[in-house]
């Protein structure tokens, strides 16, 4: 009888132990969520403002269709991976963010009919072949050459970063952040297609390992521990993503301590995917940043906003569906 007691009382005190431990991670996760929700409050009032001023006609005519809302999805996922990413500090930034980037377009080209695919947009050195989604493909750009072959360091400060579109084999970048993420973003990319144009089909596990092989050709160093976290951040079921909204949602749902942070990147989608070329594009992101970086919020905050809103915007430049 006290063997049996005895028994009892321990199942009741595991439960009790499990009861807290689960409160005490819920008040934790409610906690972050209310830490500094007054200046995320102050600052989308502010990007509000910003918008009625400078923001483009969301969704012009060619682009209310499910082709172009998928796209969106993309750039979206590549934003908000990144900020999951972010974490592990700015390689896991980085590896979060294209990560998530080639998830979704492979999502997005499991979802397409047979004729169509989602793939990376890239601009003959003569023409530019009009595509039949992609971010202002028509117009024409005067590219200064990316003959960029390393990165400087991920936190070193970059002066006087031209505001022109880049190329690099054939792929638009553009350069908003001091440390060029977004544009060694979209580089690794089309890297990894020029090496393997059957990319999309790959795990995500391979998906993630090739994209931390050409970070280490770059000069970074990616730990197996990082690599390993970043697959187990990316493997979720993100199967009812069909759009930007429910991307957000999903994201949400996995990472609810991000929640402003999400809600800031779909508005810069939403707005900078409307725009008509990169020099608008340019300038809308920038005004974007700038509002983002006179925030009150703390410094480590603006930097996981901004390095993922660059990443989103030169995500814009990268994906289309032909």
């Amino acid at each position: 009888m006290k063997k049996l007691f005895s028994i009892f009382t321990m199942i009741i005190c595991a439960i009790a132990f499990y009861a807290c431990t689960e409160k005490d991670t819920f008040d934790a996760l409610q906690n972050e969520k209310q830490k500094y929700s007054y200046e995320y409050e102050v600052l989308q009032r502010n990007l509000i403002q910003y918008n009625e001023k400078y923001a483009p006609p969301k969704y012009i005519e060619s682009r209310r269709g499910g082709f172009w809302r998928r796209l969106c999805g993309i750039f979206g996922a590549d934003g908000m991976g990144a900020v999951v990413g972010s974490t592990l500090g700015p390689v896991g930034t980085i590896l979060g963010g294209i990560g998530n980037s080639l998830l979704f377009a492979a999502l997005g080209d499991e979802f397409l009919c047979n004729e169509m695919h989602v793939r990376i947009f890239e601009i003959s050195p003569d023409s530019i072949i009009p595509i039949t989604y992609a971010s202002f493909p028509i117009s024409r750009t005067d590219p200064i050459p990316m003959p960029l072959k390393t990165f400087p360091e991920l936190n070193e400060e970059i002066t006087n970063p031209n505001p022109s579109v880049l190329l690099y084999e054939g792929v638009r970048t553009i350069t908003l952040h001091k440390n060029r993420i977004g544009n060694l973003h979209n580089k690794i990319i089309a890297d990894l297609y020029k090496e393997d144009n059957d990319l999309l089909n790959h795990s995500i596990s391979t998906l993630i390992n090739e994209t931390a092989g050409s970070l280490e050709k770059e000069g970074y160093e990616v730990t197996n521990e990082i690599k390993q976290n970043i697959i187990n951040l990316t493997n979720k079921d993100m199967s009812e993503c069909e759009d930007l909204e429910s991307t957000t949602i999903k994201f949400q749902y996995y990472y609810p301590e991000y929640t402003e942070i999400f809600r800031i990147i779909e508005d810069f989608v939403q707005n900078a995917s409307s725009c008509t070329s990169e020099a608008q594009l340019y300038e809308y992101a920038n005004g974007y940043l700038n509002v983002v970086n006179n925030s009150d919020l703390p410094t480590e905050n603006k930097n996981i906003i901004v390095s993922a809103l660059d990443i989103a915007a030169n995500s814009i430049l990268l994906w289309c569906i032909e």
